[in-house]
This record gives C-alpha cells, structure tokens and sequence, in this order.
C-alpha cells in the first residue's frame, strides 16, 4: 500500500501553485477530518473529479477510489467498466447524482458549503463596499483587463501559494466584498457559503457547462452567466437572492470518507444549530440510528488505520495485546493496570515523558494504547512534570449513541466549580508543564515575566499546569510554586475546577479572551481543543525554544536515529501550532528567520527573554572562579558540563591552578554531583543568584546542542559577568565581545578565552559593561512588556 494512495488527493496536489477551490481540499482535511484511510487508491473531497481520468488502473473493488462531496466531471466521464472501482459516498448536486443512478440515498453538497462552520474570517477594511472579480484559474489577462471587462472594483486571482494562509486570504476578501462576481466556480459557492452576493461570470469562456448547471441546481438557483457587475447585482437581486438555499451537509458527514475529528464535528454541529437550514429536515445526527451508524463507520475506518499501522510498525503490536488475557499482560500490568516497573523504564523517562516507540504511537494515533490508558489517566502518572495528556474525547465504540446540544456533547460528567471571575477585565489562561519555579531553571522566569506582563496589560492572569493538574499530588516544591503564583494574584487553575485541562476548556473556555499555550508537548497539546470551545478567543502559541531543533540536534550530535525520528514528529506538531496560532513567540532572530522559511504563513515574533537587571558590586579583583548554572532537567546543560570538565576544564587549571569551577542549579544528577575532578566544587541549588555571581569572576556556557536563546548567558550578564560561551549557547542573542561573551567551539580556543579574560581585568572591565548596557536595552521588564504590548495590539 502506498501511504500517499490512502490520503486526500486533488489537482494539482504537490505542485508550487494551486487553484484555491482544489486546495479547499487540504483545508478539509487538516481541520475535519484525519488525513489518512488505508487500503484506497485515492481519496476526494472536492472538485469535478468523478471521471475515469482520476481512477488509475491499479484501482479495483478491494482498493476503489473513494469520492465525496464531488461533482462529475462530463455526462458519461465515469465509464461503466470503472465504476465498480469507485466508491462515491457523496456527490455536489442532483445532476452528479442523476449522471451516476444514485437514487435519494446519497447525500448532496459540495464540501466548501462547510467552511463557515470551521472557519471565521476576517473582516478586511481595505475591501469593505469593493466589488470583486475573481477570474478562472486559466484567465491569464492583466488586472488592468479584468477590471476593465468585468467592470469590478479589485481582482483576486484563485491562483495561490500551497499554504492554508493563502487559502484563508481569499476566503477573508470573499467574506469582505460587497459583492463577488467569478468564472472561478469555488468562488461563488464560497460566497454562498458565507451569504455575501455573488454572480457566475462568463469571464473569458465557460469551463465543463455540466459543473456549474450541476452547483446551480444544489442551490436551487438558475445557472446563468452575466458578462459585467450591474448585470450581475440585478440577477442577484432578481433571481438568486428570493431562490438561494444552502443544502444540509450533515447527511454528507454521515457517510464521511475519514475519521472525522471530534473538533470538527463539534463545529459542524454547533454551526448548524446557530444557522439551522430554512425548511430543511431535522438534524439528521438527533436520529439514534444514523448516529449509530455513523459511529459504527467511524470505529471501522478507525480500526483500519490502526491495522495498516501496526502491520507496518510490528514492535508496536505488543502496545495493543488484549487486556487481561494470556499470561503476557499479567507479566507487564499490575491487576489495577499500572505498568509493572520493567514496562514503564521500556515505555517512560523517569520524567513521564514516554520514550520513542511510545511517542511515534501517540504523534501517529492522538491517544495512549488502550492498556496503557487507565496508567497514563491516573493521578500517579499525571503529576509527573511531562506527563502526556490524554486527548479529551475518545470516538464510542458500539451502542445507541446521542449527541446533545453544543459543545457540553464534550463536557465532563460532573460540573465543574465555578471559576473566580473578575469583573471588566479581560482573562487569559496560560497553560504550561509545571507551575513555575523561577529559582530553579530559566523557564520559570520567563514563565513569571509573562504572568507580571498580563496583569500590566490589564488582564486577569489563569493559570494551568499540565504535569501539577492533580492538587493533590504536589511535590513540596510545586506546592511552593502554586502558592507564589497565588501570591501574585494568578488564579491556579486545577482538579479543583474541573477533571482534567480539556475538560476545563470545554465547559469554560468561552470565559477567556486569550489563551497563551506555552511549549509543543504541554500548552501546544491543547489547540484544538481550545479552537473547538473557544472560537472567539485568540491563541498565542509560546514555543520557549523550537523543541524539534533541539532534539534533531541531540540526535545527530549522539548519531542517534530514534531521536533524530522523534525530532521530525515534534517538527511535525511544532510547525502546525505556529501556522495555526493567532501569533507565535520565539526566543531569538534564528528561530524567526527559520520560522519564516519554515512557515512564510505565519505570524512570529520574536520576543527576547526578560530579565531583572541586577547589576553588580563587586569589582574584578574581589572575584574569583568560573561558574556554570542551569536546570539539570534540561539534557543539554548536562552533556555541556559533561564536555567541560573532560574536554575543556583540564586544560584551563593547566594554565589557572589555583581557580575553581562552581558548578551550581538545582536537580543535579548524580552523575554530575559525585564527579570529583581537580577543582570542581558541587555547589547545587541556588537560593540568592545575585550573591552567587558576586563571588565569580567569568561563566560558561559550553552547550553543544539546544535551540533558542539561553537564560544561563544573559542572567549571567545582567549581573555583570561575562559568560564565554560556545555559538550555540550564544546563538539568538546578536551578541558579542561588545555584548559582554566571548564566542568559541574547539575545546582549545575555547580554554585559552576562558584564561585570557580571567586574568585580563581591561578586558574583563569592557565585557562586563557592555554586557549589562545590552541586557538593559533588550532584555529588561519595559523593553518586554512594550512588546507584548505591541503583539497583543496585533491580535
């Protein structure tokens, strides 16, 4: 089986330009549907593609080509003979559906019809009281000539980049026109869609007369064509407008063609209930039996990916052994279902994230095997600080089934306690791995920094925590953590006000104005959710650092392709939150400019870590050693200290034997606190910073892999240390020996600068000042604040 055969294909799918009703495709797929149905030979969801052209020859009865939701393409373009290689489970209009002998079963509507419900436009001021020419993808004259024949205001071509953006941006001025006159056929019925007046346009000529008298027909309008703009009011107002009726798409998403995702189905739903068909027949989703149906369909198309996947991934199939049965289960789970110890150091860091052979399933299926479920839903295995979540809804398997009204179809089973509200104050909720603890590691302060930049801009500040969700089941310092954040006037938001994150969303989220989603494997886990339950608010999608940068440099630093793998599925995850997200923040000018090669769609911003600016005391003669401080949870800064004393260290006692290497931060392994080098002093966790750095004279910072900008170097700096570093712990920073570092990667240069500014005090004396000048010009509470400012403008 190809994998490229059993997912959405459409013309011309691949290439740098696409037309934009064709592309309406990938928008489907990404937001309604999982991508992926084995055993076809092509899967279509738009488009006048029921035609033999489409159906290869490698098609057949145990393979067909799948078609929903398209139109033929010509009267007799689907021959008898390669019919029964087709499987068509929804067609555009009645003349598709009278060309095949369909019969009153099969469901009609083109698929655009469901863009409203996944998607809210722009209102664009540019375009505001414009007429709109939207010409065929084919019409290759100047604007100049399109506007001159059709007598619009501006011409949009449907020629566009592949990116959703781009697709979105046609929708927005679609939405925005004052009236839309196309021989783009996808552009009318987009405009039907979203209610704005529309006419078909003759343009240059009429392309496949049989696809337009066809959409016609499913909206029980005349198929006629004006040639310029007044003719095209008139007929709007004269025959479209009284006529014009939109058809019903839920009996289409009944006979869906893949998984539907549970998000958007809870937007179709909720779209149809707010704008309820003139005339037309109850929900067909109210009728227990369809909905059976329907459920049942989707188990089925679920099961088949899952066996295509654990036929093509064999050491998988171990996830998925029938639970309670035979005696391999009873030797890897306790009778309560935990994992036994040797199964979760298999399946799970110590950490709780799980280990590659469980990432690939979960980034592949959206939810834990179901053996593991019951372990990956306790509260033992939820405080950890990575923690997967659990996906919040799970598609039932068999039995009469309900959907009730709106989105409490997805609410938990008790309700949860009301949420303080502040009155006349916008509110945000920050989600994120653990409350932070800003003595500990340098994500915390920046998480702190946030939390003081909200409530500066006059929000009331929410907080959640994906790893210290349970209340309950707080370390001593989470527990200290939660209450600081308390201190400062966050509300904490836990197991206390609902079962899980999800949960919360679902029954609250129409309560906050922004949600700021901090890292891919914690906030980034709940985007969809907060889409589906929250669709007024705006999402600000915080990467920290680019995760799957630093993992694929990890894993081809350690020549480990595991990790090189789990860095493309984090890659995967990563980009899809910054093109998704109303804004994105990243830590440095190199993640900006990779994000917008990566993404040109999205809108990043680059937001410089923050800092209080200490400054210092002590002067170079009252100082002494060299200083290394980080977050030992954090790999690279272990393998740094690591490379440093073995590589680097021996060869600057060589030079300074009298100076010592302060190794302090807090979690520090026992491989590092039980080494015993010449020099080395375990110092550990930190409480006062500010007289830690008195005492030292330089810091390092020999990091050989990470991504982002570095809080060790510029807290380092903003007490007025200068901090040698290699270039990936300087990458980000545009600094330099005018910026208080000095830059080095071979073990060599890098000990003879570490020498050279230990002993020379001019030096010594510059790099300290211009590094608290640079830390105070960018990296300051009011430089932040004054561009959060500017961001949250933006939004």
């Amino acid at each position: 089986m190809s994998i490229d055969d059993s997912r959405v294909r459409y013309w011309p799918l691949g290439e740098n330009t696409q037309n934009f009703g064709d592309y309406i495709s990938e928008y489907l797929a990404a937001h309604l549907f999982f991508n992926l149905r084995p055993g076809t030979s092509g899967i279509h969801i738009i488009g006048s593609v029921i035609d033999d052209i489409f159906v290869p020859p490698q098609a057949g009865r145990e393979r067909p080509v799948v078609f929903w939701g398209c139109g033929v393409r010509e009267p007799g373009g689907l021959s008898r003979a390669n019919r029964p290689s087709t499987e068509i489970r929804a067609v555009r209009g009645p003349l598709s559906a009278a060309e095949l002998n369909l019969g009153a079963d099969v469901p009609q509507g083109d698929p655009a019809f469901l863009l409203p419900a996944l998607y809210r436009p722009r209102k664009l001021d540019a375009l505001r009281g414009k007429t709109l020419c939207i010409p065929h993808f084919h019409d290759t004259r100047d604007d100049d000539a399109l506007r001159a024949a059709s007598g619009c205001d501006v011409v949009v071509r449907c020629t566009i980049a592949p990116s959703e953006k781009a697709l979105t941006d046609i929708i927005d001025a679609i939405f925005s026109a004052d009236f839309v006159l196309a021989s783009a056929m996808h552009a009318c019925l987009v405009a039907a869609a979203y209610r704005r007046p529309f006419a078909f346009w003759s343009g240059k000529s009429i392309d496949l007369p049989f696809k337009w008298r066809d959409a016609a027909l499913s909206l029980d309008i005349p198929c006629v064509f004006v040639s310029h703009i007044d003719e095209g009011r008139r007929h709007y107002t004269e025959a479209i407008a009284p006529a014009i009726r939109l058809p019903d798409m839920r009996p289409s998403l009944l006979r869906a063609p893949l998984l539907v995702r549970a998000s958007g189905l809870a937007a179709v739903l909720q779209w149809y209930r707010e704008n309820p068909p003139a005339g037309g027949p109850s929900d067909p989703l109210e009728d227990t039996e369809a909905l059976a149906r329907f459920a049942t369909e989707q188990q089925r198309l679920f099961d088949s990916i899952l066996a295509a996947t654990l036929s093509q991934q064999p050491p998988a199939k171990a996830l998925e052994a029938p639970p309670c049965r035979g005696s391999l289960p009873r030797m890897l789970f306790e009778k309560d279902g935990t994992p036994r110890l040797a199964l979760r150091r298999l399946l799970f860091h110590t950490s709780g994230k799980p280990r590659r052979l469980l990432r690939r399933w979960l980034m592949r299926h959206g939810a834990p095997p179901r053996l593991l479920q019951p372990w990956m839903s306790s509260d033992a295995y939820r405080a950890l600080p990575k923690a997967f979540g659990l996906p919040p809804v799970a598609i039932p398997r068999t039995g009469a089934l309900r959907v009730p009204n709106g989105a409490s179809a997805m609410r938990p089973e008790r309700p949860p306690a009301g949420i303080p509200i502040v009155e006349g104050r916008r509110r945000v909720l920050l989600i994120d791995g653990a409350y932070p603890t800003p003595d500990r590691d340098s994500g915390s302060i920046d998480a702190v920094h946030f939390v003081r930049i909200f409530s500066e801009l006059g929000y009331s500040v929410y907080f959640s925590a994906t790893g210290s969700f349970t209340s309950g089941a707080l370390s001593t310092v989470q527990r200290a953590a939660r209450a600081q954040l308390q201190r400062m006037g966050v509300i904490v938001v836990d197991d206390v006000y609902a079962r899980s994150i999800g949960d919360l969303i679902r029954a609250n989220g129409f309560l906050f104005d922004l949600f700021f989603l901090s890292r891919v494997h914690a906030g980034g886990h709940f985007y969809e959710t907060v889409r589906a339950h929250a669709p007024e608010a705006r999402v600000l999608f915080n990467s920290v650092d680019l995760h799957y940068v630093r993992e694929g440099r990890e894993g081809c630093l350690e020549g480990d392709k595991s990790k090189i793998d789990a860095a493309r599925a984090t890659r995967e995850r990563e980009l899809h939150l910054v093109r998704h997200a109303d804004a994105t923040l990243v830590v440095s000018e190199e993640e900006l400019t990779l994000l917008r090669k990566e993404a040109p769609e999205a809108r990043v911003h680059a937001f410089p870590l923050i800092r209080d600016i200490a400054g210092r005391s002590a002067d170079f003669a009252a100082r002494r050693h060299i200083g290394f401080i980080g977050g030992y949870r954090h790999q690279p800064n272990i393998d740094a200290v690591h490379h440093f004393l073995e590589a680097i260290w021996p060869r600057i006692l060589a030079e300074l034997p009298e100076a010592q290497f302060h190794l302090m931060g807090a979690d520090m392994p026992d491989c590092l606190s039980a080494r015993t080098d010449p020099g080395l002093v375990i110092v550990g966790h930190v409480q006062d910073l500010r007289a830690a750095f008195e005492e030292i004279r330089l810091t390092v910072a020999p990091l050989r892999y990470g991504a982002g900008a570095k809080g060790k170097v510029l807290s380092s700096l903003t007490h007025g240390v200068p901090c040698i570093c290699t270039s990936i712990a300087a990458e980000g920073m545009q600094l330099g020996s005018d910026g208080g570092i000095l830059i080095a990667d071979a073990p060599d240069d890098f000990a003879a600068l570490v020498v050279r500014a230990y002993r020379d005090e001019p030096l010594w004396q510059q790099l300290s000042s211009d590094g608290l000048r640079r830390a105070e010009e960018h990296h300051s509470f009011a430089a932040g604040l004054a561009r959060m400012t500017a961001i949250a403008n933006s939004l």
